[in-house]
């Protein structure tokens, strides 16, 4: 599996220096507004930029100037590195943006292979786009190593299933023709769980048996195709009374388990798996054997493709291992600072929390 093995981040929102090791699965948590999300941010921030559009990106989010950390008279430059590891091979990307106020020039940007020394190729000086995806067709590039980065970081997805209301787009009917690929916010749960069960009986039955063993309620679902836009309906029956019951009276935390499982069920086709998973706040609302399933879904997803998450449910957080676990917290001079923790640190973290 490809794999980021380190970022390291300078100037991004309210995150001035973060150097962190990352693995297959890593869980995000601390205190609200700590910065858990910027991390998360980031990566929809390097999406654009490996795919060259950011500049409509910076727009649209009020100009580069919103993104970057203030220090006391100015922006900051904003500064990465990114460390990727394939067949034991480590590649690196890096860029410098040096900003004047919303406007912004790459001041440096670069990619190669870790070997018994460093060897890096520049590629995108004194311009406003990043210069990695023109080096997938330039003779004579690193295509290996920006293919890499450029694959991974571009085919990143951010989900967010927090949106449980009776108005969620979570319970929504939609057609058939919605159903790939699964949205960030689950607004096509129907269409795309119809599609599993229809084209991938094992992904589905693996769904199904998760959210059976989380809430005893449930015995199965079912499906209903209406209109001429084979608009799909999700049913459940309920265990005991054998009655079949509409997606809208599934409990809230039944309904955020099963958007997170069609997510992190591996499909048979993984034309539209993404390449890096992120989700916000994952594990909101569940309880301790939800959060089991959760936790199980999750490590074998990861097995595929790696998984970056925030939570603030220290449920969640008691049934991972140590090393699954990322801690955001404020330095002694305020600056936030994302590291693991021990076994011991980590129960005494959580315990004054």
């Amino acid at each position: 599996m490809v794999m980021l093995t380190n970022i390291e981040i300078e100037s991004f929102k309210n995150l001035k220096h973060v150097n962190l090791e990352l693995n297959p699965l890593n869980i995000i948590t601390g205190k609200h507004n700590i910065g858990k999300s910027n991390l998360l941010n980031l990566f929809d921030f390097l999406s654009h930029l490996v795919k060259k559009e950011l500049y409509d990106y910076c727009k649209k989010k009020g100009g580069i100037s919103r993104l970057s950390f203030r220090g006391k008279d100015q922006e900051d430059n904003i500064y990465a590195v990114l460390k990727l590891e394939e067949k034991e091979k480590i590649y690196l990307y890096g860029f410098e943006i040096t900003l004047d106020g919303d406007d912004y020039i790459f001041e440096d940007e670069y990619v190669g292979v870790k070997k018994s020394g460093i060897s890096v190729t520049n590629i995108g000086l004194k311009r406003t786009e990043a210069g990695l995806k023109d080096q997938l067709i330039k003779p004579g590039s690193k295509v290996k190593e920006a293919g890499l980065f450029y694959t991974l970081l571009s085919n990143s997805r951010l989900y967010n299933f927090a949106d449980t209301s009776p108005e969620s787009p979570l319970r929504m009917a939609v057609p058939m023709a919605d159903a790939l690929p699964y949205h960030p916010n689950g607004h096509n749960l129907s269409a795309y769980f119809y599609h599993l069960y229809d084209n991938d009986r094992d992904a589905y039955n693996k769904v199904e048996i998760a959210m059976k063993e989380s809430f005893v309620t449930i015995e199965s679902f079912s499906f209903k195709l209406s209109g001429k836009n084979n608009k799909v309906q999700v049913f459940w029956t309920d265990r005991d009374t054998d009655m079949k019951m509409p997606l809208e009276d599934l409990s809230e935390g039944a309904l955020r388990l099963l958007a997170h499982a069609l997510l992190l069920v591996i499909p048979r086709d993984k034309t539209y798996f993404p390449s890096l998973i992120l989700i916000e706040e994952a594990g909101c609302g569940l309880h301790k054997t939800a959060l089991q399933q959760l936790t199980s879904l999750m490590r074998k997803a990861a097995e595929h493709t790696q998984i970056i998450a925030t939570t603030q449910n220290q449920q969640f957080v008691s049934v991972l291992s140590p090393t699954e676990v990322i801690v955001a917290e404020n330095d002694e001079s305020g600056l936030v600072k994302m590291h693991r923790k021990g076994a011991g640190d980590l129960k005494r973290w959580q315990d004054e929390e």
